[in-house]
């Protein structure tokens, strides 16, 4: 199948049975300026392209300008969560994708803030985020 790509973006996918019981929890990515998706999706390591539940189904798009030093910025960021995260257990309350996102948002000043975390993340997102559409479907 074709290759999705999601640059300036955090995605959401579904977790089996957690997002079934309340549907707007699930697992979040975030996509370089190349589209390359990482995500804190196993203990000790960060996933790339492979979120760990599934083909993305939501998505929003943010701003790379808002981002301290531009896309330059927005990259830094994601890589210095990552460098981050990447030495960290990953527990489903606390140190998870959402916290990896937030703490990415944080390194890059998005918006000219750092104070991101879970809450304001779920938040914003669910309060932005679309539905991708099945394109691999005919």
């Amino acid at each position: 199948h074709k290759r999705l790509y999601y640059p300036f973006t955090i995605v959401w996918t579904p977790v089996p049975i957690l997002s079934w019981l309340f549907p707007h929890l699930g697992h979040l990515g975030i996509g370089k300026s190349d589209g390359h998706v990482k995500d804190f999706g196993r203990p000790y390591k960060i996933l790339t392209d492979s979120l760990q539940f599934g083909r993305p189904l939501k998505y929003w798009i943010l701003d790379p300008r808002l981002a301290k030093d531009g896309i330059k910025g927005w990259d830094d960021g994601i890589e210095e969560a990552s460098n981050v995260f990447c030495k960290r257990m990953n527990y489903v309350l606390v140190s998870n994708c959402h916290s990896h996102v937030s703490t990415a948002l944080n390194h890059m000043k998005y918006n000219g803030r750092d104070d991101y975390n879970e809450t304001k993340l779920f938040w914003m997102f669910n309060r932005n985020c679309h539905y991708l559409l099945d394109i691999h479907s005919n």
